[in-house]
């Protein structure tokens, strides 16, 4: 393939992505996740479909590496479609960090926000679970401490008693 026709169509997506004129969505992968976010745009040719696949680091931030991918499918090229690499087509990475900046940034914040939530959910569960567990352990030794005696056993305990008192 003409590497310099491949870069003016990075070029173009690129230009044309920040001008809004082309639209990126999330798509339907099974791999999207936390880290790993696949984005498509169709040309305005109608045969066209372009993919990027962000990836996040653990801390949610940008993940910007030399292998950055723009997949270009289109049912006229060989295989269906052509992988393009950031160490090889400048404005992949910069494309990369654009969907970021517009699309991920906002979700990771929202994430941030999930996990302080359910930070203060185990919390609340941590701290409920040991204070009921403490409370059952003390009723539970008061409880084989102190003996009610039932009706025999009453009878019984007052036979012992008397048996003491007259010596037998």
């Amino acid at each position: 393939m003409d590497k310099e026709k491949l870069q003016k169509i990075i070029d173009s997506v690129y230009r044309s992505t920040i001008n809004k004129t082309l639209t990126w969505s999330l798509s339907n992968s099974c791999f999207n996740s936390d880290t790993s976010h696949q984005y498509e745009c169709p040309s305005s040719d109608g045969l066209t479909i372009f993919s990027c696949t962000v990836s996040l680091e653990k801390n949610l931030k940008l993940k910007t590496t030399k292998y950055d991918l723009m997949y270009i499918k289109n049912s006229g090229v060989v295989d269906g479609g052509v992988y393009l690499y950031s160490n090889e087509y400048a404005g992949i990475s910069e494309l990369h960090k654009w969907l970021y900046d517009t699309y991920i940034l906002a979700k990771t914040k929202l994430i941030a926000d999930q996990d302080n939530v359910m930070d203060g959910i185990l919390n609340g569960i941590s701290v409920a679970d040991d204070r009921d567990k403490k409370i059952e352990d003390v009723l539970g030794s008061k409880q084989k401490t102190i003996q009610v005696p039932g009706p025999r056993d009453f009878d019984t305990h007052k036979k012992t008693i008397i048996d003491k008192i007259l010596g037998r």
